[in-house]
């Protein structure tokens, strides 16, 4: 039941929305055919329908997620396109904070600092038919970006 209320409030969500980074407002140029998703902080708030007190605590700091899904073999996007994520990530800021490889996909997690204080961080999940990027606007603590990285996991498996 959570996981199909999950899906209606992704599928109602407004498609268009003005990007957050400079990075995701280059792939998003580049990529004018990819799935976009906006997630604002009262979306989050909404998508925990089981009032889950640690889901709640997760995203307390976060302004706002954009998700952009790109079809790699519609959109030519191959890892060349990856490496120059890579170096535009660093090119603006961005530090690699960890890769987690796994069975069928990779996914890579960038941190944007501001002093001892983070401002964002930039997700992004490969796979062999697809690319997701997800930018997050907002705070959260590190421990936290595996749990972050599961709840993005689960609604992928969907194959939106």
């Amino acid at each position: 039941m959570k996981q199909t209320a999950t899906i209606i409030l992704l599928l109602i969500l407004p498609l268009l929305a003005r990007p957050q980074s400079k990075v995701m407002r280059s792939l998003s140029a580049a990529h004018p055919g990819a799935l976009v998703l906006m997630f604002y902080h009262s979306t989050l708030n909404m998508l925990n329908i089981d009032d889950d007190p640690e889901f709640a605590r997760m995203v307390r700091d976060i302004e706002k997620i954009k998700v952009l899904r790109i079809n790699k073999q519609e959109n030519a996007f191959d890892r060349h396109a990856l490496a120059s994520l890579k170096a535009d990530l660093q090119g603006h800021g961005f530090a690699e904070l960890m890769i987690i490889k796994s069975k069928g996909y990779d996914i890579g997690v960038y941190i944007l600092e501001d002093g001892d204080d983070i401002e964002g961080f930039f997700l992004m999940m490969d796979e062999e038919d697809s690319f997701t990027a997800i930018d997050v606007l907002g705070s959260m603590p590190v421990g936290d970006v595996s749990q972050l990285v599961n709840k993005i996991r689960e609604v992928n498996d969907f194959k939106l």
